[in-house]
């Protein structure tokens, strides 16, 4: 059995998969990219594609949310535990079509694309772009590979059930097929070497403050 294929059967389990994210730290590590890169407000209305047990929206304000996951275990456990606040639907993202998804502020993909082949992450930025407000964002956070990454840092950032963790240009490329404007960040989240990157989607030219990094 491969390392990814591992992964994937034992971060199936929501209990196990919570467990792994809490170790990590990656509520520290939402709750950065909400605070610094999102910054969600009161009222506005969030897509968040990959949303596994919905645990971000302990960090979010009083907001409009709607989930979609495939995996049926993580849905079950957020509409267990969000469900009066929260809508959340159980598909694959190529399939998220059928839902007539509009008039979103604010898309969230956490996590997501370097679980996609192509074809699917192309699937992901189509449906971003039909279910965003003129004016709304996408937001992406990924494991991702970049020049001049140490031994140790290849090897944490390896260590997924993701089969396809790319360069952070890759992802870009793929996200400015379908929007006019991408702005990337390479970022470290964790306490240990590590590579990651946020990338900031738009159909508004000089949408992005020039200011961030």
């Amino acid at each position: 059995m491969n390392n990814n294929l591992f992964w994937a059967r034992v971060l199936s389990n929501p209990t196990i998969y919570e467990l792994g994210q809490y170790l990590v730290g990656a509520k520290k590590l939402q709750k950065k990219f909400l605070d610094e890169y999102v910054q969600p407000w009161a009222g506005c209305s969030i897509l968040d594609i990959g949303c596994g047990t919905g645990e971000i929206l302990k960090l979010l304000p009083p907001v409009s949310y709607l989930g979609i996951d495939f995996n049926e275990a993580n849905i079950r456990s957020a509409k267990r535990k969000f469900g009066n606040t929260a809508k959340f639907i159980c598909d694959h993202i190529d399939n998220a079509f059928k839902y007539d998804l509009k008039n979103f502020d604010i898309i969230l993909a956490v996590g997501a694309l370097h679980h996609l082949d192509e074809d699917s992450a192309q699937s992901l930025f189509k449906i971003a772009k039909t279910a965003m407000k003129p004016k709304g964002r996408l937001y992406t956070l990924d494991n991702c590979y970049k020049e001049g990454m140490s031994r140790l840092s290849k090897f944490t950032t390896g260590i997924d059930q993701g089969n396809h963790i790319r360069h952070g240009d890759e992802y870009l490329r793929l996200g400015k097929t379908i929007f006019t404007t991408a702005k990337i960040h390479y970022v470290n989240l964790f306490k240990f070497p590590h590579s990651q990157c946020i990338i900031e989607f738009s159909n508004r030219d000089g949408f992005f403050n020039s200011n961030n990094s």
